[in-house]
C-alpha cells in the first residue's frame, strides 16, 4: 500500500531473501514507548521486549505477504515495516483471490502470534489481564497484590500477544494505511465490480475513520483521537486519487482494470456458442455441396453434358445458383 507522505521517512536496514527492507520512523516511536514503559515499571533488565516484540512480530507480518505474494505467482522486492504494517509494493496477477490472499496474510500472521502468545501468556502467568496489557502494553511488569510476580516468558507472551493483536485488527479496517484497504476491495470486486469496489471501500474508511475518531472524542483520548484523524487523512487521500481516475492500493485504474477482468455473461456465452455452431453448420453443408459438384463436373468432363441425369442437372443447377448468390452477397 502506498502510504501518505508524512509517514514515508525510513532508513535502509538490509536485505533479505531477495527483499531490500527499510525501517519507518513510526516503528521506532512504538519501541521507544514501550522501552520507556518497562524502564518506569523498574524492568530496566527486560527492555529488550518492547525492542523486540514489534520489531519482530512486524517483520513475520511483513514477510506473510510477501511469502503469499510469491506463492500466488507474484512478486515483492522491497518493504518498508511500519508501527502497525509494512508498506510493501507488490506486483500481483490482477484477480481478486490474489489480491485477497496477499492482503489476508498479514492480519493471519499476526492473529497466530497472538493466539500463540496468549496461550503462553495464560498458561505461565495466573493473574493473566489481557484487557489490562491492551489498555497499557507492558503494565502486566506490575503484578497484582498477592499474586506472584510474573517471569520472563509471561511478559513476553503478554507483550507480543497484546501487540499482535493490535495489529491483527488495525489490519482490518478498509484504509489505505492497513491491509483492509486491499482485503475489502479483494472481496467486494466479484460482487460490484473493481470500480464501484474500490469506491465502497473508501466510504467504508471514511465511515471507520468517522466512528473512530467520534469515539476518541467520547472518550477523551487523545491518541486515539489523532488516529481517527490520520484515518481521515489517509480516506481523502485515497478519494482525490479515485476521483482521478487512480486507485492507490491496487496501483492501477479501476475503469481500465474494471473491462480487463469482467467475464462475458451466461447469455452472451450461449450466443457465442450458437453462432459458432451455425457458422460450423454452414461450413459442413457447403463442405458436402463442393463435393457434389466436383463430382458432377468430372462426370461431364469426362462423357459430357448429356450423361447427367434429370436429377443431376438440377442438382448442378442449385448449387451453381447457391454459389453465385454467396459470392454477391460477399460483394
Amino acid at each position: 500500500m502506498n502510504m501518505m507522505s508524512i509517514f514515508g521517512w525510513s532508513f535502509p536496514f538490509g536485505r533479505l531473501a531477495g527483499v531490500t527492507m527499510r525501517f519507518n520512523w513510526t516503528l521506532l516511536v512504538v519501541v521507544v514507548f514501550g522501552v520507556v514503559g518497562f524502564v518506569r515499571g523498574g524492568r530496566v533488565d527486560l527492555v529488550w521486549i518492547p525492542i523486540l516484540v514489534p520489531i519482530a512480530s512486524i517483520f513475520i507480518h511483513a514477510f506473510a505477504h510477501i511469502l503469499m505474494a510469491r506463492i500466488t505467482g507474484g512478486r515483492a522486492n522491497a518493504t518498508v515495516l511500519w508501527a502497525y504494517g509494512d508498506n510493501t509494493a507488490f506486483d500481483l496477477p490482477f484477480r481478486a483471490g490474489n489480491h485477497f490472499a496477499v492482503g489476508i496474510s498479514g492480519p493471519f500472521a499476526s492473529m497466530v502470534l497472538w493466539l500463540i502468545a496468549e496461550l503462553i501468556a495464560r498458561s505461565s502467568f495466573a493473574g493473566w489481564d489481557a484487557h489490562q496489557w491492551l489498555a497499557q502494553p507492558g503494565s502486566g511488569v506490575d503484578s497484582p497484590r498477592g499474586m506472584p510476580a510474573p517471569g520472563i516468558v509471561a511478559i513476553l507472551a503478554g507483550s507480543a500477544s497484546a501487540f499482535n493483536f493490535q495489529v491483527m485488527l488495525m489490519n482490518l479496517i478498509p484504509s489505505i494505511l492497513f491491509d483492509g484497504g486491499r482485503i475489502w476491495r479483494a472481496v467486494l470486486w466479484p460482487m460490484l465490480g473493481l470500480r464501484r469496489a474500490v469506491h465502497t471501500t473508501i466510504i467504508m474508511g471514511f465511515i471507520a475513520s468517522f466512528a473512530i475518531t467520534g469515539l476518541s472524542i467520547w472518550a477523551m483520548d487523545y491518541l486515539l483521537l489523532i488516529f481517527g484523524l490520520f484515518l481521515l487523512i489517509a480516506s481523502f487521500s485515497e478519494h482525490r486519487a479515485f476521483v482521478g481516475g487512480y486507485d492507490v492500493v491496487f496501483d492501477a485504474e479501476p475503469g481500465y482494470a474494471e473491462q480487463r477482468s469482467r467475464k462475458p455473461s451466461f447469455l452472451a456465452r450461449w450466443r457465442q456458442r450458437r453462432r459458432e455452431a451455425r457458422e460450423q453448420h454452414v461450413a459442413e453443408e457447403q463442405a458436402r455441396e463442393q463435393e457434389i459438384l466436383d463430382r458432377l463436373l468430372a462426370k461431364v468432363s469426362e462423357h459430357g453434358l448429356p450423361s447427367l441425369t434429370a436429377a443431376e442437372r438440377d442438382t448442378l443447377q442449385a448449387i451453381s445458383r447457391r454459389q453465385k448468390e454467396r459470392v454477391q452477397d460477399r460483394a
